[in-house]
């Protein structure tokens, strides 16, 4: 009657009745912030922290469907695995990342990122990566997700954006688990969706599928992160191990 996960980073099989039961039904928030407002590339990033800051300019992400951005970095693509970490150097991405972990911390459910943005084209595509940066500089993926911004309430729900609307545009990445060791750090890469193993968006607001490219619009993205509009990543922290007067030898 219980299911088993493997814990990566603790190297080990866990056991419970449900994924639901996994978790422990508490979360990390960790909230976007650049005081300085967009960042230049990974190596002037934004960070992700405890608390959303008082008062901060938005990032702004361009997207411009005449681009494509994973030219850049062809010749890695064939190779890419979940330790590949060229995509947060990718043109147009936008790179945050927290403080190195005091301790030990592990994770069993489905992160969430929410954003708060405001764009001045009725809709976009946007792509989110969460990787966790070890101490040695290595990376492992945790999640990846894509959203259209039209879809940011469900995929039977078309809702454009209107100029000056604030929406926000919630991803949800797949279930896992894992142990963030201390010391190591988590990235958060944020960038406009222009690849050809996707639908293309020419962010025009028409009709999915039969947009004319000739009246494709750039759209600038802004991505508040401040204390009256906070973007923010969700991280579902595990159940405590092993459980209190439980057995976790398997049945």
């Amino acid at each position: 009657d219980r299911g088993a996960y493997f814990m990566p980073g603790a190297d080990e099989w866990r056991y419970a009745p449900s994924l639901e039961a996994a978790s422990s039904g508490r979360q990390l928030d960790l909230y976007l912030s650049a005081p300085a407002g967009t960042r230049a590339d990974v190596f002037h990033s934004g960070s992700l922290l405890s608390g959303a800051a008082d008062s901060e300019p938005p990032t702004v992400i361009v997207s411009d469907p005449h681009e494509l951005p994973e030219l850049a970095f062809a010749p890695y693509l064939a190779d890419e695995g979940l330790t590949s970490q060229f995509r947060a150097f990718q043109p147009r991405a936008v790179v945050f990342h927290s403080e190195p972990f005091t301790h030990d911390v592990e994770l069993a459910g489905p992160m969430r990122l929410s954003l708060r943005v405001q764009a001045d084209a009725p809709d976009f595509d946007l792509w989110a990566q969460v990787m966790m940066i070890l101490p040695d500089g290595s990376a492992v993926r945790l999640g990846e997700d894509i959203r259209r911004a039209r879809f940011r309430n469900g995929p039977f729900r078309q809702e454009l954006l209107k100029p000056g609307e604030e929406a926000e545009v919630p991803f949800e990445f797949f279930w896992t688990a894992w142990r963030i060791p201390a010391g190591a750090r988590l990235r958060l890469t944020i960038a406009p969706l222009n690849s050809p193993s996707y639908q293309k968006n020419y962010n025009t607001g028409g009709r999915v599928g039969y947009e004319d490219p000739a009246d494709a619009r750039v759209a600038h993205v802004s991505v508040f992160h401040d204390r009256a509009h906070p973007s923010h990543l969700s991280l579902p922290l595990a159940a405590p191990w092993p459980p209190p007067n439980a057995s976790t030898k398997s049945p």
